[in-house]
Formats: C-alpha cells, sequence, structure tokens
C-alpha cells in the first residue's frame, strides 16, 4: 500500500527538491493564504487551485407571459443570458442592460419561461 505524505509550511520555504510523486505541499503564504501543490514528478511540484469559482450565477423564473422580462440578478456584472421556455428550448431575445444588476429581455412574443445569467 503506498503511503500518503503531506509537508506544511511556509511558502517561502517549500522544498525545491526532495519531492516524490504523489507527495502533497501545503504551504502559506505572507498573507496567510494557503496553497496546495502536488508533486507530479521528481522534484516536481505543481500548484493547485483552493480557491472558490468566482463567477456567480442567477436563474431568473418568469412565470406570467410576457414580450419583455425585467431581471434583477444582483451579480455586479454584465453577464451572459441564455433563455429557455418550459420545453427547453432556446429562445432568441434581444438583451439590454439597465446597469450591472439588471437588464431586461425583449421577445417578438409573450412566453414564460427561465433566463440563465451567467
Amino acid at each position: 500500500m503506498a503511503k500518503l505524505q503531506i509537508r506544511r509550511g511556509l511558502l517561502a520555504n517549500m522544498p525545491s527538491s526532495g519531492l516524490a510523486p504523489g507527495e502533497f505541499l501545503l504551504a502559506y503564504d505572507d498573507t496567510s493564504a494557503a496553497h496546495l501543490f502536488i508533486c507530479t514528478d521528481t522534484d516536481q511540484a505543481k500548484e493547485v487551485s483552493l480557491k472558490e469559482s468566482s463567477d456567480k450565477t442567477y436563474r431568473h423564473l418568469q412565470a406570467t407571459p410576457e414580450a419583455v422580462w425585467s431581471v434583477s440578478h444582483f451579480l455586479n456584472k454584465y453577464p451572459s443570458v441564455t433563455v429557455v421556455d418550459s420545453a427547453q428550448t432556446v429562445i432568441e431575445g434581444e438583451v439590454k442592460y439597465l446597469n450591472t444588476n439588471e437588464l431586461t429581455i425583449r421577445f417578438s412574443a409573450a412566453f414564460s419561461g427561465e433566463a440563465h445569467i451567467n
């Protein structure tokens, strides 16, 4: 059975040699942020991201059929928009960004469905 070895310490003191493939290193920088490294080959470690994805999404449900949908998503950005009807068919609409948290979508006819905001 293989042995799992984990080393930890300061990023500045991370060893540059003597690492075995599969060995983990957990290092902290001077801001106390954690960095995880996995040794992929003798003496070569690759950093693995520990951060959560900063990209946020929002799903707008439009229950009442309308030709113009008003969406408040509060994502603080100008997101991409994909709209589907109740049969999950993608519907094209004209997106107008009012600001980084609100938009409208104009369609040729009223319908209900969902807007996937990313």
